[in-house]
């Protein structure tokens, strides 16, 4: 199985590089010089005007319901040894452009923004591109593109931390890798040679690409094959008998993909077979709908009549019959798929917006062919007055769009609210301030990569310190915790009276995730920044510091430093443990005594299991102390007792045991 992530991993390095290339071929498209590189040019500076206008007068977002920005954000992708991290969860790829663009930036939030945005008008240009390369004409091309472009739905998932933008990219992209095979002309001017070769790669990339960020994407671009298969339009993927070693190797690693996916995820797919419903809903109820209540029950009849239009135009232009046959066939089996799979599950308005914005993909694409079919039909040779028509069309649309993004300004969620102080927080954090988040959660993998996460080692002498309270410590239930000194988020100590807030929010909670431990109550939350300068964070800062210096054996140093972690919180009955290991390691007689005062303030914490492996060792039964410890670190502990598990087996050793308390598979915490 490792080796298996490693070569997946690979593979999709190497498929990145292959769609980067792609993507800078659509930039030197001979159709676009040939057909209107004003008109081109000018709707593209109109969309990214409208855009940019957009972007400011939204909020950011998160675009999830179960914490997958915390989790997809928090993987480095570049990290050595990252392969398992990053293909074991379900949107894979796009973590690359995470990655990317952390890099560039230096670990920006507002970069993710921002790069998001940029691959939203990029998958735009995208669907152009590709328009134009399966054989449609200008202004048509500029149809499919605007629905797409100035929908709200576009306008506020690129406005979040969602993948949804890179999901967009790679399917767009996917699409331009598979126009040229729709039109026998850019058959012959895309697909020649090296070129040829080159765009067949590029779409078996992006279809790995797709397969590893969100598989419904994968399939729906199976189904527009399949009709373009049957009436002969995609040889040219496995004509030549040098392709096939290429499809193999793609077929072999989807077919394992797929299994493994299987294997480690549950099935939430469609449950009822509605799919005039589901489409209803998903263009209509949650889409057009919200733009222009008038749609909400027109768009079946909408739907219709494009297909209808593009059907006239097949029976009628019999030169392009076979063209206008294959793309309603592709769309009709790409809709249905998607009739199917999207079902009603929204809890709230935009609460699967990006599934909606995925849905209104071939929408788009159907509006496209329909101007094609209905201004070919026309035949008035009027195409000034055509475009005189869109361009009206697309202001219209576009200006009842951005209203209908701004009149959803007020429904943003708890994490919404969120992650609008953590880009803040970003953005404004003060020099040699260290943050402290003593959880072991997505948030802190989080900020270990975009903030200066305060490590296991305490910092520098004389570095500041603000600590996270998230919003999550007052919404879930709280688990039972084994130290009844815990210092963490939601209990007593760690935010006592008269903490002074750096960056603070406070609003009533609206649903953050699906999970059925969330309290549903407006709860009046009060979250943030906050100095981190009470008794018990001094103590824990300390005893973080001293835990590193009894790893590595420096114990009269540790010592000193949890004495001062006791003045701090007298309560801490973590830092007392501590003591007592770093008295045992350093050969003094007070060691039972500090543990019996330590289990005596806090007897849950340790536990009996820690008290055994303590006095094996002080008695010089290193085996019993090796079997203790085990059994302890085996059990499901809170942090802070594994904690103090992993302190007293690595101290031993590193105080110079006998070696028999081995490292080996105990996680972060034997760091």
């Amino acid at each position: 199985m490792d080796f298996l992530l490693k070569l997946e991993y690979a593979v999709t390095l190497a498929c990145w590089g292959a769609a980067l290339w792609l993507f800078s071929r659509s930039f030197l498209s001979p159709f676009l010089r040939r057909k209107g590189l004003f008109r081109a040019a000018f709707f593209f500076t109109a969309l990214t005007i409208y855009l940019f206008y957009g972007w400011a007068k939204t909020p950011l977002r998160s675009g999830y319901d179960n914490e997958h920005d915390f989790q997809y954000l928090s993987v480095s992708f570049f990290k050595a040894g990252s392969a398992h991290e990053v293909m074991s969860v379900k949107e894979a790829s796009p973590l690359f452009t995470d990655a990317a663009v952390d890099l560039i930036s230096g670990h920006s939030l507002k970069a993710v923004i921002w790069k998001n945005r940029a691959l939203f008008l990029a998958s735009v240009w995208l669907l152009f591109s590709a328009l134009l390369l399966c054989g449609l004409g200008l202004d048509s091309a500029l149809a499919g593109a605007g629905l797409l472009g100035f929908n709200f739905l576009g306008l506020l998932n690129s406005n979040s931390f969602s993948t949804t933008s890179a999901n967009l990219f790679i399917f767009t992209l996917a699409l331009y890798a598979l126009a040229p095979f729709l039109n026998e002309e850019s058959r012959t001017e895309e697909s020649r040679g090296a070129q040829g070769a080159g765009r067949r790669l590029g779409l078996l990339a992006c279809g790995w690409l797709l397969l590893t960020a969100r598989y419904e994407l994968f399939i729906a671009l199976c189904a527009i094959c399949v009709p373009l298969l049957a009436c002969g339009r995609l040889k040219g993927l496995y004509a030549r008998k040098s392709a096939w070693p290429a499809l193999l190797v793609f077929l072999t690693l989807c077919a394992a993909w797929g299994i493994r996916l299987c294997l480690t995820n549950a099935y939430n797919g469609p449950t009822l077979f509605t799919p005039f419903r589901n489409f209803a809903y998903q263009l209509g109820a949650r889409n057009l709908g919200m733009v222009m209540p008038f749609f909400s029950g027109a768009v079946l009849s909408l739907a219709a009549g494009a297909f209808t239009l593009i059907l006239c135009a097949a029976f009628l232009e019999k030169g392009r019959r076979s063209f206008y046959f294959g793309a309603a066939a592709s769309l009709f089996a790409w809709l249905a798929f998607f009739s199917i799979i999207f079902i009603p599950i929204d809890l709230y308005p935009l609460h699967f917006m990006r599934h909606q914005l995925y849905f209104f993909v071939p929408c788009a694409i159907l509006g496209a062919f329909a101007w094609e079919a209905g201004t070919g039909l026309a035949r008035t040779g009027a195409s000034r007055l055509f475009f005189l028509v869109l361009c009206a069309g697309l202001a219209v649309y576009a200006f009842f769009n951005f209203r209908c993004a701004v009149s959803l300004n007020g429904e943003l969620r708890t994490n919404d609210r969120e992650w609008q102080l953590l880009e803040e927080a970003r953005g404004k954090w003060p020099p040699n301030t260290a943050l402290v988040y003593p959880e072991g959660d997505n948030r802190s993998a989080l900020f270990e990569k975009y903030f200066p996460l305060l490590d296991g080692c305490g910092g520098p002498p004389g570095q500041k310190f603000i600590k996270y309270l998230p919003p999550s410590a007052f919404i879930f239930k709280k688990k039972a915790v084994i130290c009844s000194d815990s210092y963490s988020p939601g209990e007593n100590n760690y935010m006592p009276a008269g903490s002074r807030p750096w960056l603070e929010r406070t609003f009533s909670h609206r649903f953050y995730t699906m999970w059925d431990d969330e309290t549903r109550k407006p709860v009046v939350l009060r979250f943030g920044f906050y100095h981190a300068d009470s008794g018990a964070d001094k103590a824990w800062i300390f005893e973080r510091k001293a835990s590193c210096l009894i790893r590595a054996g420096l114990n009269k140093e540790a010592r000193s430093i949890l004495q001062e972690a006791v003045k701090a919180d007298p309560d801490c009955g973590p830092c007392r443990y501590g003591l007592a290991a770093a008295s045992l390691f350093s050969g003094r007689t007070t060691a039972a005594e500090e543990l019996g005062a330590a289990f005596k303030l806090d007897p849950s914490c340790a536990g009996t299991h820690y008290v055994k492996a303590f006095l094996s060792i002080l008695n010089g039964d290193n085996v019993a102390a090796d079997r203790e410890l085990d059994a302890m670190m085996s059990q499901k502990l809170e942090r802070r007792a594994y904690e103090l598990a992993a302190d007293l087996k690595f101290g031993f050793v590193a105080a110079g045991g006998s070696g028999t308390l081995s490292r080996k598979g105990y996680g972060p915490a034997a760091k």
